[in-house]
């Protein structure tokens, strides 16, 4: 999910921001409560209502960094200390709010690096407006008996959480149980009740890989899957509020309002960290590990500078899969590459890594996917989900 998507503007006096009081939301986010639009009779969001939001964010210069309107988004829970839904609750229609994130919080849990106008040590305030509220109700009853009748109609034996997602496990798997945080691997057919299938990975041949609970996916997703152990098959009949809700998807292969079907399969692989301790054990190295998850080991420190986000840096590398399968090498080409760090004109495992190297440094980044080439891969030599391995020098800075 783009969390950017929840940074909501309002246009306030400042005799308002006076009579503001600096409060903690349940996340540990910082907040104000800038303006109250209605004193009596006031509509308060719940998890799952449709809502529309207002976006202003600005740094800490007070320049405006980022603008949107959000119309009938879902309400779900805040997952992370710079998620806005967890503000949004104590907020009722008409009600403006101002939150203040730490740059330095906000780049670890987006796991990348942030623009020069925002620096580390200062804040971003994100201003937030409720404009709308539209209570989910009526609707998770309509989804309600549009599941169950379908399953009758169908035979399924359902079992239904306090959320409303059904779900028949067809086949249990003998694995662990999947736990939010945990990278999966996914094969699954999704179809509209009637029938009409919008996608599949099998017919890509592909699995799709995604960190549970991250809210990479849809809640009927990071909810059922959940509820899985590995090796498990599943139906999952997911109501619109833990899917696409109002707006649907797929340019209408997805209408509104759908409930959904999802026939899943969680397959039992080796997790990423599994693989990378084995091949650290395997190799006897000795390695250092960031909190992204990145594994690092300098083989010779360099005496020069830490390169600083925005400058140019000049690199010679090697990568390679972890068995050993070389993918690119500029030693072979003879030509050094060079980028601007921090920037995102590389992957960011090269962005964070680099970044930990004085000049004149040589050193192994052993890197997980998700700071790689995820679940896209890259080009024929790099599969999907891969773990990476880069022997790097770095050559200079400008």
């Amino acid at each position: 999910m783009n969390l950017k998507k929840l940074f909501v503007l309002c246009c306030l006096c400042a005799p308002l921001y006076a009579q503001a009081q600096v409060k903690i939301s349940p996340k540990g986010i910082r907040y104000e409560i800038l303006e109250r639009k209605i004193l009596t009779g006031r509509e308060i969001p719940a998890i799952g209502d449709y809502i529309t939001l207002k976006i202003y964010t600005k740094n800490y210069k007070d320049s405006l960094i980022n603008k949107q309107n959000m119309t009938d988004v879902t309400l779900d829970e805040a997952i992370s200390p710079i998620d806005m839904r967890d503000v949004v609750p104590f907020m009722a229609v008409g009600d403006s709010a101002v939150c203040y994130i730490k740059v330095d919080t906000f780049a670890k849990y987006m796991g990348r690096e942030m623009p020069n106008f925002t620096p580390k040590g200062t804040e971003i305030k994100h201003y937030i407006r409720l404009a709308k509220i539209e209570k989910s109700g009526p609707q998770r009853q309509a989804d309600a008996k549009i599941i169950q009748d379908y399953a009758t109609a169908n035979g399924l034996k359902i079992e239904t959480t306090k959320s409303g997602l059904c779900y028949v496990i067809t086949a249990q798997g003998t694995g662990a149980k999947a736990i939010k945080g945990q990278k999966v691997k996914v094969h699954y057919k999704g179809t509209t009740l009637d029938g009409k299938e919008f996608d599949s990975s099998y017919k890509r041949s592909q699995p799709f890989s995604f960190k549970l609970g991250g809210g990479q996916v849809i809640k009927g997703w990071d909810e059922g899957l959940a509820l899985l152990t590995m090796g498990s098959k599943a139906t999952l009949l997911i109501p619109s509020c833990l899917a696409y809700g109002k707006s649907g998807a797929g340019g209408g292969a997805i209408p509104p309002n759908s409930v959904l079907r999802f026939d899943v399969e969680l397959i039992d692989s080796p997790s990423e960290q599994k693989q990378i301790a084995d091949y650290i054990a395997k190799n006897q190295l000795k390695t250092q590990v960031t909190p992204s998850g990145l594994h690092y080991i300098i083989t010779k420190q360099g005496t020069g500078a830490l390169p600083q986000t925005g400058q140019n840096v000049t690199v010679h590398y090697k990568g390679t899969l972890l068995n050993g399968a070389e993918f690119d090498s500029s030693y072979k080409r003879n030509e050094p590459f060079s980028f601007n760090i921090g920037m995102s004109q590389v992957i960011r495992g090269w962005d964070e890594g680099v970044a930990l190297l004085p000049v004149g440094s040589i050193a192994t980044l052993i890197i997980p996917s998700e700071l790689g080439y995820g679940s896209r891969g890259a080009g024929e030599n790099i599969p999907p989900d891969s773990v990476l391995k880069f022997d790097i020098e770095l050559l200079g800075v400008k």
